[in-house]
């Protein structure tokens, strides 16, 4: 077994290093917790006696600290602490003290930040907003490594923590224990780092400023897709293999609709094979925070996903429309959101574990006059009841649904975007209930339910009453009449009739012909 196995396999004695738990250590740092154990050593919240602040004292193994394997420990510990005090960056944790314990073994205390880490943030749903500030604040951070002649060679989403302060949205980069300064270093043919995160030349033991670049380009991914690179393949030699197999970037896209061309071509120029070709932590920043100022005045929308087919219609159609879009899988950011956080909200017509109708009433409420679309394959006549809402049906041959929405931006819609027609609220009860209300008529004739005939026939004449779709009023009525003189042997075709023309006349309340007297005048 090679030294490197024989420290990634060590096995802590102390578990999770409790014994050690109130002692005082470098000097005044008082060990409150484990915050985590390593390959190299435990992380300890601390207390710094004397001041109001905490810190992360980082102490090693004692089983490891023999031999070879003790040697490469403390070069380790030596390395970390010459990375974090070569500079002070406030997107780099700062180096409060570096030495030994009591009993011999080497530690460091550097600034601990009270917050998640990207990780968690991202699985737990990150906006496009943070996603901005977080990366160029990162790449900030890589910029002064890189000016300092530091290759960080682990930056993983659980070496990022990102906290919320007074003063806004604060990233770290954390854990330089395995930083390269200066070309020194552990060096050899075993790679360094977490395998997703670990470009090419990286696995083969080769890593430089590019390679940090490379992982930027996969945080990246992650956080715009909300899955990690390579998340298709199997265990970390998988992953290592179809890496360097790669001849080009995968694209993020390819995931998640509202990903921007230009954010598309900067991840996969970040994740390139050839580290040559990876813009450096410089050029990232330039491009990213051109990005994040072109995209600052365009519409923000919240999108609460459902149906996958659906909710891919509604990205292109945002996307199309300039939005900023933010995706969650929790109805209740919706509930939360303020009237001044979105331009637009969507919701899924069904909601699982959710009285749709209540909750969409409580947006109302919450929302200001934050423009509300509620999308689905069917909706059910009590969304009719709904103030604001916007209901819009997506079947497969009613795409066109979304061409009619109207967009409370505060400004026009993109020079590229087809017209916008506002729909009334008479109109959209139409389309939303009427869906169902055919649904259920054709229920109705397969089963000769004549009272459910009656009834529904009866709903779906005055609900084309009050929009002036007077075919379907007509063959409503008709179907009515009809099935309450019996004179309807078969009423299967009638209705058929019936949704024929309904659909016809959501066609054309959706898309209205163009006044051919104002184009001809």
């Amino acid at each position: 077994m090679s030294i490197r196995d024989r420290i990634d396999s060590a096995t802590p004695v102390d578990t999770l290093g409790i014994g050690r738990l109130g002692s005082v250590e470098l000097g005044g740092f008082r060990l409150l917790h484990v915050l985590g154990e390593g390959s190299f050593g435990t992380a300890y919240l601390a207390d710094q006696l004397g001041t109001d602040r905490k810190a992360v004292v980082k102490i090693a193994h004692p089983m490891l600290m023999d031999g070879e394997v003790g040697a490469i420990v403390r070069g380790r510990f030596e390395a970390e602490v010459r990375a974090v005090s070569r500079l002070q960056h406030p997107s780099l944790v700062t180096l409060y003290a570096a030495g030994t314990t009591s009993d011999g073994l080497p530690a460091l205390a550097t600034e601990y930040v009270p917050g998640r880490t990207l990780a968690t943030l991202i699985r737990d749903g990150i906006d496009r907003q943070t996603i901005q500030t977080v990366f160029l604040q990162i790449g900030a951070g890589l910029v002064a490594l890189h000016e300092s002649g530091i290759v960080h060679r682990d930056l993983s989403p659980d070496n990022v923590m990102v906290a919320q302060t007074p003063a806004g949205v604060v990233a770290k980069i954390i854990d330089l224990g395995v930083a390269k300064i200066d070309e020194r270093g552990w060096t050899g043919p075993n790679p360094i780092g977490t395998p997703r995160y670990m470009a090419p030349e990286q696995i083969n033991g080769a890593a430089e400023q590019a390679s940090d670049l490379y992982a930027l380009g996969a945080l990246l991914y992650f956080a715009l897709t909300g899955h990690e690179y390579l998340h298709d393949v199997g265990g970390p030699v998988d992953v290592l293999l179809r890496s360097i197999a790669l001849e080009s970037a995968l694209s993020p896209c390819r995931l998640e609709p509202a990903v921007s061309p230009a954010e598309d071509e900067l991840v996969r120029s970040l994740l390139s094979p050839d580290p040559r070709a990876r813009p450096s932590a410089v050029e990232f920043v330039d491009r990213w925070s051109s990005m994040t100022r072109e995209s600052a005045g365009r519409p923000r929308a919240l999108l609460v996903t459902g149906d996958a087919e659906i909710d891919e219609t509604v990205l292109f159609h945002l996307a199309k429309r300039g939005f900023e879009v933010v995706t969650t899988h929790d109805p209740g950011q919706a509930v939360r959101a303020g009237p001044s956080d979105f331009a637009l909200i969507v919701l899924p017509a069904a909601i699982p574990g959710y009285d749709t109708i209540a909750l969409v009433r409580q947006v109302e409420g919450s929302s200001g006059q934050t423009e509300l679309w509620i999308v689905g394959r069917r909706f059910s006549v009590a969304f009719g009841s709904l103030t604001r809402a916007r209901c819009l049906v997506v079947p497969d041959d009613l795409e066109p649904a979304f061409e009619a929405a109207s967009i409370s931006s505060g400004r026009p819609p993109p020079p590229t975007a087809p017209p916008v027609a506002e729909l009334a609220p008479r109109v959209e009860a139409f389309i939303g209930g009427g869906t169902e209300l055919v649904t259920l008529l054709g229920e109705a004739s397969d089963v000769r339910d004549d009272r459910q005939l009656v009834v529904l026939g009866d709903q779906l004449a005055r609900l084309a009453e009050m929009v002036g779709a007077s075919q379907v009023t007509s063959l409503s009525r008709t179907l009515v009449a009809l099935v309450q003189a019996n004179e309807l042997e078969a009423p299967a075709p009638f209705v058929l009739e019936v949704q024929a023309a309904f659909l016809a006349a959501v066609r054309k309340l959706l898309n209205p012909r163009p006044d051919r007297t104002k184009e001809n005048s």
